[in-house]
């Protein structure tokens, strides 16, 4: 399969397959080429949660499952930080590393080829965020778990993902047999971070309309990436990604809880 170089200035962790991981991922970037945040929130949304999580000049920021790394680099934009954006996919650190070229940045950022699992160094940043990926740790819980072990005490953290709208609404999804009957309540994420010794700052939920804004993109970015190869069609699953939040979104919301780590327990 014929793909880019990595930038040089990227890095690629110890003992990872980069041309697997080139293989695997080529239905993300054809799916997620065209959008600048690869998840279900619009830049206002972004925004405030930029502003929730306060960074100041010295913070180390780490950012797991990066996409193509436009909260780092707004962050990096607001403030010096010292960011490292992780993410498997080859194909977005190489647009990460692109779209930081001629920001007007005052902190530095780096870029990684790598499993975010695998970063593991405890109590190490200031803050810490992932949007979009808990279903890499297996959950809501699991991630709060595993971002909240790599951050400092008094550090903050940003997790994004679907909740459940209510109780009602989990019983309707229950009833027609829909594995998203497991998701979380809002309150129940909350009993979860605190729980954890993370304490809630804001909740960021995405304005109505945002998921179906990243779904609509990623149909159109299917689109045009089989017009240039038609040997890579990922239509069908732009496709199906819509329908399956057609007949689900009314029970859904897509949020971010911003959270102040209180204490060394993770």
């Amino acid at each position: 399969m014929d793909h880019p170089e990595l930038p040089a200035v990227a890095t690629v962790q110890a003992g990872l397959d980069l041309e697997e991981a080139w293989r695997s991922f080529l239905p993300f970037e054809a799916l997620h080429h065209l959008h600048d945040i690869c998840n279900p929130i619009g830049p206002e949304d972004l925004e405030a949660v930029i502003t929730a999580l306060a960074p100041v000049a010295g913070d180390r920021v780490l950012d797991l499952a990066c996409g193509h790394g436009e909260l780092l680099l707004r962050l990096a934009e607001r403030t010096d930080i010292s960011g490292l954006g992780v993410d498997l996919s080859p194909w977005a650190i190489r647009r990460a590393v692109e779209r930081s070229r001629g920001r007007p940045l005052r902190g530095t950022v780096e870029w990684r080829v790598g499993d975010a699992l695998a970063e593991s160094d405890p109590d190490r940043w200031d803050i810490v965020v992932s949007l979009g990926a808990a279903w890499l740790w297996g959950g809501f819980a699991e991630t709060a778990a595993a971002l909240s072990s790599l951050t400092k005490p008094g550090g903050r953290l940003a997790i994004g993902d679907l909740r459940l709208r209510s109780e009602a609404d989990r019983a309707e999804l229950a009833e027609a047999g829909s594995p998203t009957a497991a998701a979380d309540t809002g309150p129940e994420q909350k009993d979860v971070l605190r729980g954890y010794g993370l304490s809630p700052l804001r909740e960021v939920i995405a304005a109505e309309g945002a998921y179906w804004s990243y779904l609509r993109l990623a149909a159109a970015a299917a689109e045009a990436y089989a017009a240039v190869h038609p040997e890579h069609d990922y239509r069908a699953v732009a496709d199906l990604w819509l329908e399956e939040f057609r007949q689900e979104q009314r029970h859904l919301r897509w949020t971010v809880w911003v959270v102040r780590k209180e204490s060394a327990r993770s």
